[in-house]
C-alpha cells in the first residue's frame, strides 16, 4: 500500500465525523422532512460500508480496489454534503 493511504483514510473519517455531527445537531429538522432523513440515513450507511471496504482493501494490499473504494467514499461524502446543505437551507427558512 502506498504511504499516502492512511492519511486519506484518516481525512475521510474526519470528514464523515463532521457530517455526522452536523446531522445530529439538526435532528429536529429531520423530523420535519422525513424524506431528507431517509436519504441521509441511506448515505450514512453507505459511508459506513465504504469505510469497512476501505479497511479491508488496505489490509489485503489491493491498491486498485482500495483506490476505487476511496473514490466512491469521496462521492458519498459529496452527496452527504449536498443533503446537509438542503437541511441547512430548510432550517434557515424556518427562522426567517
Amino acid at each position: 500500500m502506498n504511504e499516502s493511504s492512511p492519511p486519506d483514510q484518516e481525512d475521510l473519517q474526519r470528514e464523515l465525523e463532521i457530517l455526522r455531527s452536523i446531522i445530529r445537531k439538526n435532528i429536529a429538522r429531520l423530523g420535519q422532512d422525513p424524506l431528507l432523513g431517509k436519504q441521509l440515513d441511506f448515505w450514512m450507511e453507505s459511508a459506513c460500508f465504504l469505510t469497512t471496504e476501505i479497511r479491508i482493501w488496505e489490509s489485503v494490499g489491493n491498491d486498485t480496489r482500495y483506490d476505487l473504494a476511496v473514490e466512491r467514499m469521496h462521492k458519498v461524502l459529496e452527496i452527504l454534503q449536498e443533503l446537509i446543505e438542503q437541511l441547512d437551507d430548510g432550517s434557515r427558512d424556518g427562522e426567517s
